[in-house]
């Protein structure tokens, strides 16, 4: 198999876009742990409740706005009001982002090297028990100045049953 390509190519052309220093990145790092072990014999059974933390972090160059948290496995979700920087933030839980049905709510700048930090909770149910397994994955996403948006996903897997 032999192929050939001939013309000039120009640097300057519209299909080179230079790679410039400002990058917007969005990680998130969740975690999970058997948060209330009702018989207290330190493993998963039906009604016990897995507690999750995330992280949501800008390691990129540029500020982070609109920033949401889906996770289709939990029912509710709760962020610190603050980052860890100590500015005032809220995370736009996945289905709040629109509130009005057109207008899409403001959740304050993420700046880079900042992070936010969110947890939730999951009652175990006899399927869960029965898989031996509870995957959980959960997506944030944010939006760059330019309109550029950005996610990342994080899979946290439970394992902890007899």
């Amino acid at each position: 198999n032999e192929a050939s390509v001939s013309g000039t190519f120009s640097l300057d052309s519209a299909a080179c876009a230079p790679i410039g220093a400002d990058v917007p990145l969005i990680r998130l790092v969740k975690t999970v742990m058997l948060g209330q072990d009702f018989n207290g014999n330190h493993y998963g059974d039906v009604g016990d409740v897995l507690w999750y933390d995330f992280t949501i972090s800008n390691p990129g160059s540029l500020p982070l706005s609109s920033v949401q948290l889906f996770d289709p496995r939990l029912a509710s979700l709760l962020c610190s009001p603050t980052t860890i920087g100590g500015q005032p933030f809220r995370v736009i839980p996945g289905d709040e982002l629109f509130h009005d049905g057109f207008n899409p709510l403001g959740g304050g700048t993420l700046q880079p090297g900042d992070a936010v930090t969110c947890s939730g909770s999951y009652v175990l149910t006899a399927a869960d028990v029965a898989l031996r397994r509870v995957v959980n994955s959960a997506t944030a996403t944010g939006n760059a100045p330019g309109g550029q948006a950005v996610s990342s996903v994080s899979t946290a897997i439970f394992t902890q049953f007899r």
